[in-house]
Parts: C-alpha cells; sequence; structure tokens
C-alpha cells in the first residue's frame, strides 16, 4: 500500500507571524501579550478579534497544523507551559486554553473540507518557516504549499499582472526545468511566515510592479497549489498524464489519494519514473494512462500479492466501480 507518513505541522518563532486557521479565511496574527484574528476578503481584509492576552514568551512557538486543521500558540511564561489552540467551528472561533475553550469570534463559519491528497518529495526536516526558506527546500515547502491550498476557499482574479501575482504568473508560464525556480522566488517574496501570502513585497526584493487591489493574496495560495499538482497528474476525459510535468529535481516520490473524475488513485516513482500504482475506480471506466517515459507495458494485478497478467500500454485498461487494481513493473522502451 502507498503511503505518506509526514505530517504538515509548519510552525516558527517568529513574533508577530501570521497563519491561516487551515480551511477558512481567517488568520492568527501571534506576538507574546496581543492577538488579532483577520477576515481576508477579496478586496482587504478585517480585524475581527484584538486583545491583549499574557500569552507564551520564552519558547514563542506559533504552528499550523494542516492535520488537526488548527492553529496552536506553544512557549511558556513564568515558567508555565502555555498551549493556545485556535479552531474553526460553525458558530465562530473558539480559543481552547488549558482545555477550556472559549468563543471570542462569533461568526457564521463555513469551512473548506480538505482533500486527502498528500504529496511527498522524500524530506523528513523539521518545518521551521524561516529555515526552510533559507535554505530554499521546495521539497519540504511544496507539500505544505498543496495541502493549505487545497484547504483555502477559492478566490479568483483577472489581474495578474501586478505585485506578487506578476510571480504566480511567471510560474505558470515557466518550464518543468525553471518552474522549481519560480516557485520558489514566489515563496522567498510572495509569502511571510507562516507560509502566509501578501500581495505587496514590502520586503522590496525590486522583483515585482506595484501591488493590486480589490484581489485577495489568497489567490496565491489557491492558484499556486493547482500549479504544483499539475507537475505531477493532469486529467483529460479518461487520459491520465502521470507526471507530465515532472521538475528533474524531484527523482523520487510519492503522491496518495488524489481525486480524479472516474478513480482515485496514489503513485510512486523512483528515478523519475512510475514504480506502483494503485487505481480505486468510482464508476465502472475505462483509463489510458500516458507516462513522462516511454512505457510499452506493466502488471496488473487485482490482489496485492498475485500474479498478475501483463497489459500494454496502448490498450485501455477496464476497472469497475468500487475495485481496485495494483500496477508495476512498467516497462520503458
Amino acid at each position: 500500500m502507498i503511503t505518506i507518513a509526514e505530517r504538515f505541522s509548519p510552525y516558527t518563532h517568529q513574533l508577530g507571524a501570521r497563519a491561516l486557521i487551515p480551511g477558512t479565511v481567517f488568520s492568527i496574527r501571534a506576538y507574546p501579550a496581543r492577538i488579532i484574528i483577520e477576515e481576508w476578503y477579496l478586496d482587504g481584509n478585517n480585524v475581527v478579534y484584538d486583545s491583549e492576552a499574557m500569552g507564551p514568551l520564552d519558547g514563542f512557538t506559533l504552528q499550523q497544523d494542516l492535520e488537526k486543521r488548527c492553529v496552536f500558540l506553544l512557549g511558556k511564561r513564568d515558567a508555565k507551559n502555555l498551549i493556545w489552540k485556535f479552531e474553526a467551528t460553525a458558530d465562530g472561533i473558539v480559543l481552547t486554553k488549558n482545555k477550556q475553550p472559549e468563543l471570542i469570534v462569533k461568526k457564521k463559519i463555513k469551512t473548506i473540507s480538505p482533500l486527502k491528497e498528500r504529496l511527498s518529495l522524500g524530506s523528513h526536516k523539521a518545518q521551521e518557516w524561516e529555515r526552510l526558506i533559507l535554505n530554499q527546500d521546495v521539497a519540504t515547502l511544496l507539500p505544505l504549499w498543496l495541502k493549505l491550498g487545497q484547504m483555502t476557499p477559492h478566490c479568483s482574479s483577472e489581474n495578474m499582472c501586478s505585485g506578487t501575482l506578476s510571480l504566480l504568473n511567471e510560474c505558470q508560464e515557466s518550464t518543468h526545468t525553471s518552474v522549481i525556480d519560480s516557485l520558489m522566488t514566489l515563496l522567498k517574496v510572495g509569502f511571510r511566515s507562516i507560509l502566509f501570502p501578501v500581495l505587496d513585497d514590502d520586503l522590496f526584493h525590486g522583483l515585482t510592479t506595484a501591488n493590486c487591489h480589490n484581489v485577495s493574496p489568497l489567490i496565491l495560495l489557491h492558484k499556486g497549489s493547482k500549479l504544483i499538482r499539475s507537475l505531477f497528474i493532469k486529467e483529460d476525459v479518461d487520459q491520465i498524464y502521470l507526471l507530465p510535468s515532472l521538475p528533474p529535481k524531484f527523482v523520487a516520490g510519492r503522491m496518495t489519494d488524489v481525486d480524479l473524475s472516474n478513480c482515485c488513485l496514489s503513485m510512486e516513482w523512483k528515478k523519475k519514473q512510475i514504480n506502483k500504482l494503485e487505481v480505486q475506480a468510482k464508476t465502472n471506466c475505462s483509463l489510458l494512462f500516458k507516462f513522462n517515459k516511454k512505457v510499452s507495458s506493466f502488471r496488473v494485478k487485482k490482489q496485492r500479492h498475485e500474479k498478475g497478467t501483463t497489459h500494454s500500454v496502448d490498450l485501455p485498461l477496464e476497472i469497475q466501480e468500487g475495485t481496485t487494481l495494483f500496477l508495476d513493473r512498467f516497462i520503458v522502451d
């Protein structure tokens, strides 16, 4: 079974850092003695909570937990361990201190149900934001971006040529050999700790034009995650393209629970070539796989440990609703 063990929980020790509550348009901005919660709209943002609070001072840590869909503020004050948890509910934003929940923002909130899709590019490093950016650790950053972007409410814009959106536009126009450099530039210029998008380059890198208006910065998360996904999988009717734009840097990796029109699949690749594939059908369908390398055939098994049969890559693969097929032994000409 193809699985990914990594858990996505980026963090920072930077005072005043922002972190989105996963699945919402609300962000937490944390200081040792002040908490600010903002709601982000298409044309700007609004402070919905601003309060002085004696939070963590020593070991100050803001953590965005993409698994539990919440934000933690951790550390010590007066030698006492503090664990504050911010999460969104249908009735508003709840802050839990010492296992005591309190509704601090009363507002009807509709959260985005996250996809189960996960990407692993072989990195198992600590997910401290500043260190990831400093080391240009794209193997850790891109899976985080993909996951958070898929949990971020959809937003769109016709103006993609100003502010940091111009860098997103450059990423979309990049080739598979240059897209990683373009994405890394966007991460350095268009994001702040923790993975929080900005439209205005307030650190003056000199790589963007003037800021754009009436656009939500969350578009960087949403559209960026779609671009990252397209590097590894694409779909056209009943044709599925595997690793269509694989960057040379990612020699090996895994992607699981990929949600497609007729099926859900998980894949593993090594040496830039598909090694294993698991396909679960949502309906009776006929699938034709397209590979990044010239594959002539592969083995198909209905049970994980059976012998299986060889299948030509030129023939569609028939699969019944609710069944799972296991594909391996991909022969490259």
